[in-house]
């Protein structure tokens, strides 16, 4: 490693020992020849310091950020890759070291490995020179990491996650004590940067979540669950490295977990991670997604508890050990009012006595009012949450309540479906089965499928329910494959994808709950694909454009009809940007000037919070 020091390479001391087992084939490590270290230098060089293990995964990063195919990155992909890879971002360092490493026309493959390196390399470096500068100590102690990691940009790191991460690279011992006990008092640069890449490599979650999400994603990713998943045991432990999950298997796995989402929800999630418009994702893109709703929980809680950065950051720190406990400091009562109002916007339902309950725990002690403490609360309900559902085939409770007063007032008297109450079901489910041969024959198989019986003359609930998610599934399947043919088909960029679905939900949504108070049939609350109504279209428009005329209204309905396939009086999401870019394409009541001007507008805003945000950072590093 001196020797390569000396190179201006500096490999960390167990990548040259993988490398050095790659190109001897053995497995323990010994002193090296002449011809061995020429061997091991020149793969060294070729990978920039990299092992296989390592080289394939940047290789695929690099591959996943290549968008145009010119076989060279940006240093706008390179910051995406970065971000990818979980690292906090420096954009002057970025531009600074793309230069360095490549040309101004991008980095190619080779040079993105060699970039990679130099950031990481920098980023361990800027954790021991802040620590230098403010300790005056080089080797950085395990107590200052969380203050160090925010210093560079790192979002606050659950305490039991670090203290895995310290594990991992013999910092700390796990099993004895709660909280942290150092072992070593201090990182090597070695040690550091393994911490680094644990924490990266953790999503922020545990170890023992993290199996939970993998088994969750290998069960989705196997067509032996794609249907019935939901009342199945998985036995299956094979890892895949190629496994993929559609985006309605995704909303499965989550559901399976206990998320209470729903399957627009996912959608924006999917758009959150860069993916616009996929069709299905891999476990490194699922745990991408996993990482996200997890980041989400905990800036709900923290607006819950109305905390600002340093209480958080002192209660977290002293109930973790790596603080003192006297510089606690009191963050405002978990209170039944405020779990509420957390467990609601989070999509869960608790009645009032628990949330009762629950405060009291807080009060008694049982756990800290802090961040950390409410996301232990929120992760144990989750997980009774994720018992009732995986019993009722991934419907949430508010569903499960619809689907239940649906299916009595179908089944008085005898309680069970049947006669002309199964023939009133299945025309709900099944809209085309009455004049439609393949449909009928349709709704034959899967009634058959669900009762495992070839008489199919009887429904009980849990076989409704079991219908009722076929049916649901069968739907959205076609409309998600729908959605992605549009969006391959559409010139619209990713990042205004994203900016229509969040406008077309959020009025899709509030026009879907006025709509359900009156909504009799079986799928009415439960319907997963939104809908956005002619009316709804025009009115949103109208707040763009201003009022329109009669003669307008005429041209905007002809589009509307134009893209509405299914001629129901509503779009969905594909279907409205269609029209929006028939509606660009004919200027139609000089909507592209008037968009123009809300960009303007709406970049202008941008910048300025951009700016208050920028200088209230700068602020609070300069206290630091």
């Amino acid at each position: 490693v001196q020797l390569l020091g000396r190179r201006g390479i500096t490999p960390v001391l167990s990548c040259v020992e993988r490398i050095f087992r790659e190109v001897t084939g053995e497995k323990e490590v010994r002193d090296l020849s002449f011809d061995e270290f020429v061997e091991i230098y020149d793969v060294v060089q070729a990978r920039a310091g990299f092992s296989e293990h390592d080289l394939n995964r940047l290789r695929k990063v690099w591959s996943r950020y290549d968008t145009d195919g010119n076989q060279v990155l940006s240093a706008d992909e390179v910051r995406l890759a970065l971000y990818w890879q979980g690292f906090a971002v420096d954009n002057a360092e970025v531009e600074e070291l793309a230069l360095e490493v490549g040309r101004k026309k991008g980095l190619n493959q080779h040079e993105f490995l060699v970039f990679m390196k130099k950031y990481r390399d920098n980023e361990v470096q800027k954790l021991i020179q802040l620590n230098t500068s403010t300790t005056g100590n080089e080797a950085v102690r395990l107590e200052d990491i969380p203050r160090l990691l925010r210093t560079l940009g790192y979002e606050e790191v659950p305490p039991e996650v670090v203290q895995e991460c310290a594990a991992l690279v013999h910092l700390v011992n796990l099993d004895l004590a709660a909280g942290i006990r150092p072992l070593c008092s201090t990182f090597t640069f070695d040690g550091l940067y393994h911490f680094m890449e644990n924490l990266r490599a953790s999503h922020g979650f545990i170890n023992a979540e993290r199996v939970d999400l993998k088994n969750a994603f290998l069960r989705f990713s196997t067509e032996k669950f794609s249907k019935s998943g939901f009342i199945e045991d998985d036995s299956s432990t094979a890892e895949d490295e190629e496994a993929q999950i559609s985006v309605l298997k995704l909303f499965h796995a989550l559901r399976w977990l206990g998320y209470q989402v729903e399957l627009w929800q996912v959608l924006e999630k999917m758009d959150g991670i860069g993916m616009v418009g996929s069709a299905s994702l891999c476990q490194e893109e699922f745990m991408r997604v996993m990482a996200g709703l997890h980041r989400q929980e905990l800036e709900c809680i923290q607006e819950m508890l109305q905390e600002s950065p340093e209480i958080q950051r002192v209660n977290s720190e002293a109930s973790a050990g790596i603080a003192p406990a006297d510089q606690e400091v009191q963050a405002g009562p978990v209170t039944a009012k405020r779990l509420k109002v957390l467990f609601q916007q989070l999509g869960y339902s608790m009645p009032g006595s628990e949330l009762v309950g629950l405060s009291k725990e807080f009060a008694q002690g049982y756990f800290p009012q802090d961040v950390w403490g409410v996301a232990q609360v929120l992760r144990r309900h989750r997980n009774k949450v994720r018992d009732e559902v995986r019993k009722n085939f991934g419907f949430a409770r508010a569903e499960l309540r619809g689907l239940q007063e649906a299916f009595e007032q179908l089944a008085r008297p005898a309680g069970t479906l049947q006669g002309k109450q199964l023939s009133l079901a299945v025309r709900q489910l099944f809209p085309g089965a009455e004049k439609e041969r393949l449909e009928r024959q349709r709704a034959h198989q899967t009634i058959k499928q669900v009762t495992k019986s070839r008489a199919c003359e009887e429904l009980d609930f849990q076989e409704f329910l079991h219908l009722v998610r076929l049916c649901l599934d069968r739907e959205a399947e076609a409309k998600l494959n729908e959605e992605h043919q549009a969006l391959e088909r559409l010139p619209f960029v990713a990042s205004e994808v994203t900016e229509f679905r969040t406008i077309f939900h959020g009025v899709a949504l509030q026009e879907k709950s006025k709509a359900s108070e009156q909504c009799t049939s079986i799928l009415g609350n439960v319907s997963a694909i939104p809908c956005l109504s002619y009316i709804a279209v025009e009115a949103m428009l109208a707040g763009i454009t201003g009022d329109v005329s009669e003669l307008t209204r005429e041209a905007l309905q002809e589009i509307l009809l134009a893209v509405d396939m299914e001629k129901k009086g509503s779009l969905y999401f594909w279907e409205f940007l269609e029209a929006v870019r028939a509606l660009m394409d004919e200027n139609w009541h000089s909507i592209n000037d008037e968009a123009q001007k809300m960009v303007l507008e709406s970049w202008a805003q941008k910048e300025a919070d951009a700016l208050y945000k920028s200088r209230a950072e700068s602020a609070r590093l300069d206290e630091t």
